[in-house]
């Protein structure tokens, strides 16, 4: 039953990203497409590709950091290695498993490393990049040139304004929350809700780290540079098809970019790619012709580099059972266990 529900779900993933890939080629006209791709600047598209690695490299630094301050210490080229495959594995699969090729490459390199630790320092990223998408989402609203969103703006500001102070709220609680889940557990017997709860657990004990202004700060100023830095690739981009927009446009297609992240779509991420590009820049009145062109150049650029970089540590490493390395499935199972105690105060 389980594994026709999961094989269900990944029906509904694929056809919901068909249908927003035909959507959003709707209207496509080849040769009004040639003709924008024709006139690209190649040099403001060479910087707006400069940006993306740089963006990518201060991702995989970041990560770094996490993973030393965590004392999992493998080597930087299987650090780097990890990361591209995550990201190309989401980009090609369907079902989105990247974050297993990050684990399988570290536990590869480390075997001794405590799976749980590996898993923190994820999800520290997807929080801190959370917190980030929120507040550019939240100040973004109040500049759509279009009077029509004005009703949107109370909506997105109060949701950003209360999820920030929710995330805010979480963290300085945590310690007691996580004593609360450890007592709670004790008062159920069934396995599946014992294992929910003690992988709660462990997970809220992870934002613990985000205590330390010592320790957080580094982190959040690497942060700052990546959304800088992913930013500027729209505008570059926007010079290259030399197109009369400013920042607000490239923050919009940089918030609503992230929402291809979704679980809705097809090996490519096209349909959601286009869908939700086409959504940000409607705002400002650009051609959808220019549109459309503008999101297969953007989509292009930001997905090559993971595949290339990917297929090449593979062909250097030969590590291509990082989905299968026998570690896995023992190191999962053992998630919930007790984790090493992490030092939140110590630098």
């Amino acid at each position: 039953m389980r594994k026709k529900l999961s094989l269900l779900w990944t029906i509904i993933k694929i056809l919901s990203g068909i249908s927003l890939l035909v959507i959003s080629l709707r209207g496509l006209n080849w040769t009004e497409l040639s003709y924008h791709f024709h006139n690209l600047s190649i040099l403001w598209l060479v910087v707006a590709i400069v940006s993306i690695l740089v963006s990518l490299f201060l991702k995989i630094l970041r990560w770094k950091y996490l993973l030393y301050k965590f004392e999992i210490k493998p080597s930087f080229f299987n650090i780097t290695g990890a990361f591209y495959l995550c990201q190309a594995v989401n980009i090609l699969l369907p079902i989105r498993g990247g974050e297993f090729a990050r684990i399988g490459i570290i536990l590869a390199d480390k075997p001794n490393s405590h799976i749980a630790l590996t898993v923190f320092t994820i999800v520290l990223e997807k929080v801190i990049d959370t917190i980030a998408l929120i507040i550019a989402g939240t100040l973004l609203i109040f500049y759509l040139p279009l009077e029509i969103y004005d009703w949107i703006k109370p909506i997105f500001t109060i949701t950003g304004v209360v999820s920030i102070l929710g995330i805010i709220i979480f963290i300085i609680f945590s310690p007691g929350i996580k004593k609360y889940c450890d007592k709670f557990v004790k008062k159920f017997s069934h396995p599946l809700v014992i294992k929910m709860l003690q992988a709660a657990s462990k997970t809220i004990e992870s934002s613990l780290w985000l205590r330390n202004i010592r320790r957080i700060t580094p982190l959040l100023l690497i942060t700052v540079v990546i959304w800088v830095s992913m930013w500027s690739t729209n505008l570059f981009l926007f010079k290259s098809f030399n197109l009369p927009i400013d920042a607000v446009a490239g923050g919009m297609v940089l918030v609503l970019g992230y929402l291809k992240a979704l679980p809705f779509g097809i090996p490519g991420n096209f349909g959601t790619a286009y869908f939700f590009t086409e959504l940000a820049l409607k705002p400002f009145g650009i051609p959808y012709q220019m549109t459309i062109a503008y999101a297969i150049i953007l989509h292009a650029i930001v997905t090559f580099p993971p595949l290339l970089f990917s297929g090449i540590y593979l062909l250097i490493s030969g590590n291509f059972n990082f989905l299968n390395h026998n570690n896995i499935d023992k190191k999962m199972s053992k998630f919930s266990s007790k984790a090493p105690e992490m030092n939140t105060t110590q630098e």
